[in-house]
């Protein structure tokens, strides 16, 4: 007889900020950033002031995560502000990782803050889930210093969504003699994997709860929102058969960089020029990674702050920058309305092996010479450093106000997020 599934989703609450927090503390700081209005934010000087992460008391301010500190201040004067430690978050995320790897063999990273177990058949070592799930949160805090959030369910989704019932530092369980109660009310948005385009699909729909969607004709829902409304609607109602997937880290699944420009990009030259060492950037990465791409895509911020992306799939996959920086440049023309353009992003998905490019006969001698170029330059600049080597067009770029970045911030594109 197989043994009933059981998943346990841990989430950190308020993650970057509460690192910071336990950080400063354990370096003798007397003030506790998680019980104050406080963010991490990024560096106003150079046009990147935006909440990264918030306090619990910051909440209550109606600060959002990705709004300007400009704007944050606005709503709480009093407002404390930390810059961001990516180092520490990683060792911080370890130790979370270590410890639970005492409940359960299979386990997976699902981003720095969070993490899958797949606790079926665990229950004979460790006893009830539900109780082995509150022996988690509390050695989180006793032991880690911090606090996380633990979903219980029969899969991932409802177990993810289960951790999002009540924040920060509980447990909580989502199963399916529980939807009605506990999920259905909900506003459909509040559904993993529910977007604002989805949803307003949904709405003309009249579906404004996860319930309705659960509740909806499946034909319609194909019709309507094609093969992702059957993912939504199979998680409406609390399916989801995607396995827990072992890993020790966090994995590339896509790359991606953004830069807050110094002064707005009005012309499309100019946008060109600010793109060009983002491309540079982030084809380098990969390429070290040993990856190529089949799924390019840009993201433009204007000055109002308004957002807009778009995203083109190829037919064979490249690594080299100069193909990689034609191809964005062609899609920013497409997406770009004239408007003046505060930031840019270039993103590189669909990962896949170089050697698995299907060159034409045509391009194959331009594809060859430019990925050797490249590799070239990539072992240039490993050794003397990002400026030693680049395109001439780059020779007056200032590089200070190139953004964090960070690989990994797509999931794959796959049946199940997951």
């Amino acid at each position: 007889m197989c043994a009933k599934r059981v998943i346990l989703h841990v989430d950190v609450n308020s993650a970057f900020l509460s690192w910071e927090a336990l950080d400063l503390l354990e370096h003798g700081a007397t003030l506790d950033l998680r019980t104050v209005p406080s963010v991490v934010g990024g560096d106003e000087t150079s046009r990147r002031g935006i909440v990264l992460a918030k306090s619990t008391p910051a909440k209550a301010y109606d600060i959002q995560t990705g709004e300007t500190l400009f704007s944050a201040r606005r709503k709480c004067p009093d407002l404390l502000v930390v810059p961001s430690h990516y180092p520490l978050y990683a060792k911080q995320s370890n130790r979370l990782y270590t410890l639970l790897c005492e409940y359960s063999p299979v386990i997976q990273r699902y981003s720095i803050d969070e993490c899958f177990l797949d606790f079926t058949g665990m229950e004979y070592v460790h006893g009830d889930a539900v109780a082995c799930a509150e022996e988690i949160r509390r050695r989180c805090e006793t032991e880690l210093g911090f606090t996380v959030n633990v979903g219980v369910g029969p899969n991932k989704v409802l177990a993810k969504m289960a951790g999002e019932l009540r924040k920060p530092n509980f447990v909580n369980t989502l199963f399916p003699h529980e939807l009605a109660d506990k999920l259905w009310p909900l506003p459909v948005r509040e559904l993993f994997m529910v977007g604002r385009q989805t949803e307003r699909a949904l709405a003309r729909r009249g579906v404004h709860t996860i319930g309705e969607l659960a509740h909806m004709d499946p034909k319609a829902v194909r019709y309507d929102l094609k093969s992702h409304g059957m993912l939504v609607w199979g998680y409406a109602n609390g399916m989801d058969p995607s396995p827990v997937v072992p890993n020790d880290s966090v994995g590339p699944k896509s790359y991606s960089n953004a830069a807050t420009l110094p002064a707005d990009a009005c012309t499309a030259a100019d946008a060109h020029a600010a793109l060009r060492p983002l491309c540079e950037s982030v084809t380098e990465r990969m390429r070290r990674d040993g990856w190529a791409t089949k799924l390019l895509g840009v993201q433009i911020k204007y000055a109002d702050f308004s957002v807009v992306q778009h995203q083109r799939a190829l037919r064979d996959a490249i690594c080299d920058s100069r193909t990689v920086f034609e191809h964005i440049c062609a899609l920013f023309d497409e997406l770009w309305d004239g408007r003046p353009v505060r930031l840019l992003g270039a993103r590189l998905g669909e990962l896949c092996q170089p050697d698995c490019e299907q060159l034409t006969l045509e391009d194959s001698c331009k594809q060859i010479s430019r990925a050797a170029l490249d590799r070239v330059a990539d072992c240039i600049r490993a050794k003397y450093g990002r400026t030693s080597l680049m395109p001439a067009t780059m020779l007056r770029q200032d590089f200070s106000h190139l953004d964090r970045y960070a690989a990994n911030s797509e999931k794959p594109k796959t049946n199940s997020p997951f």
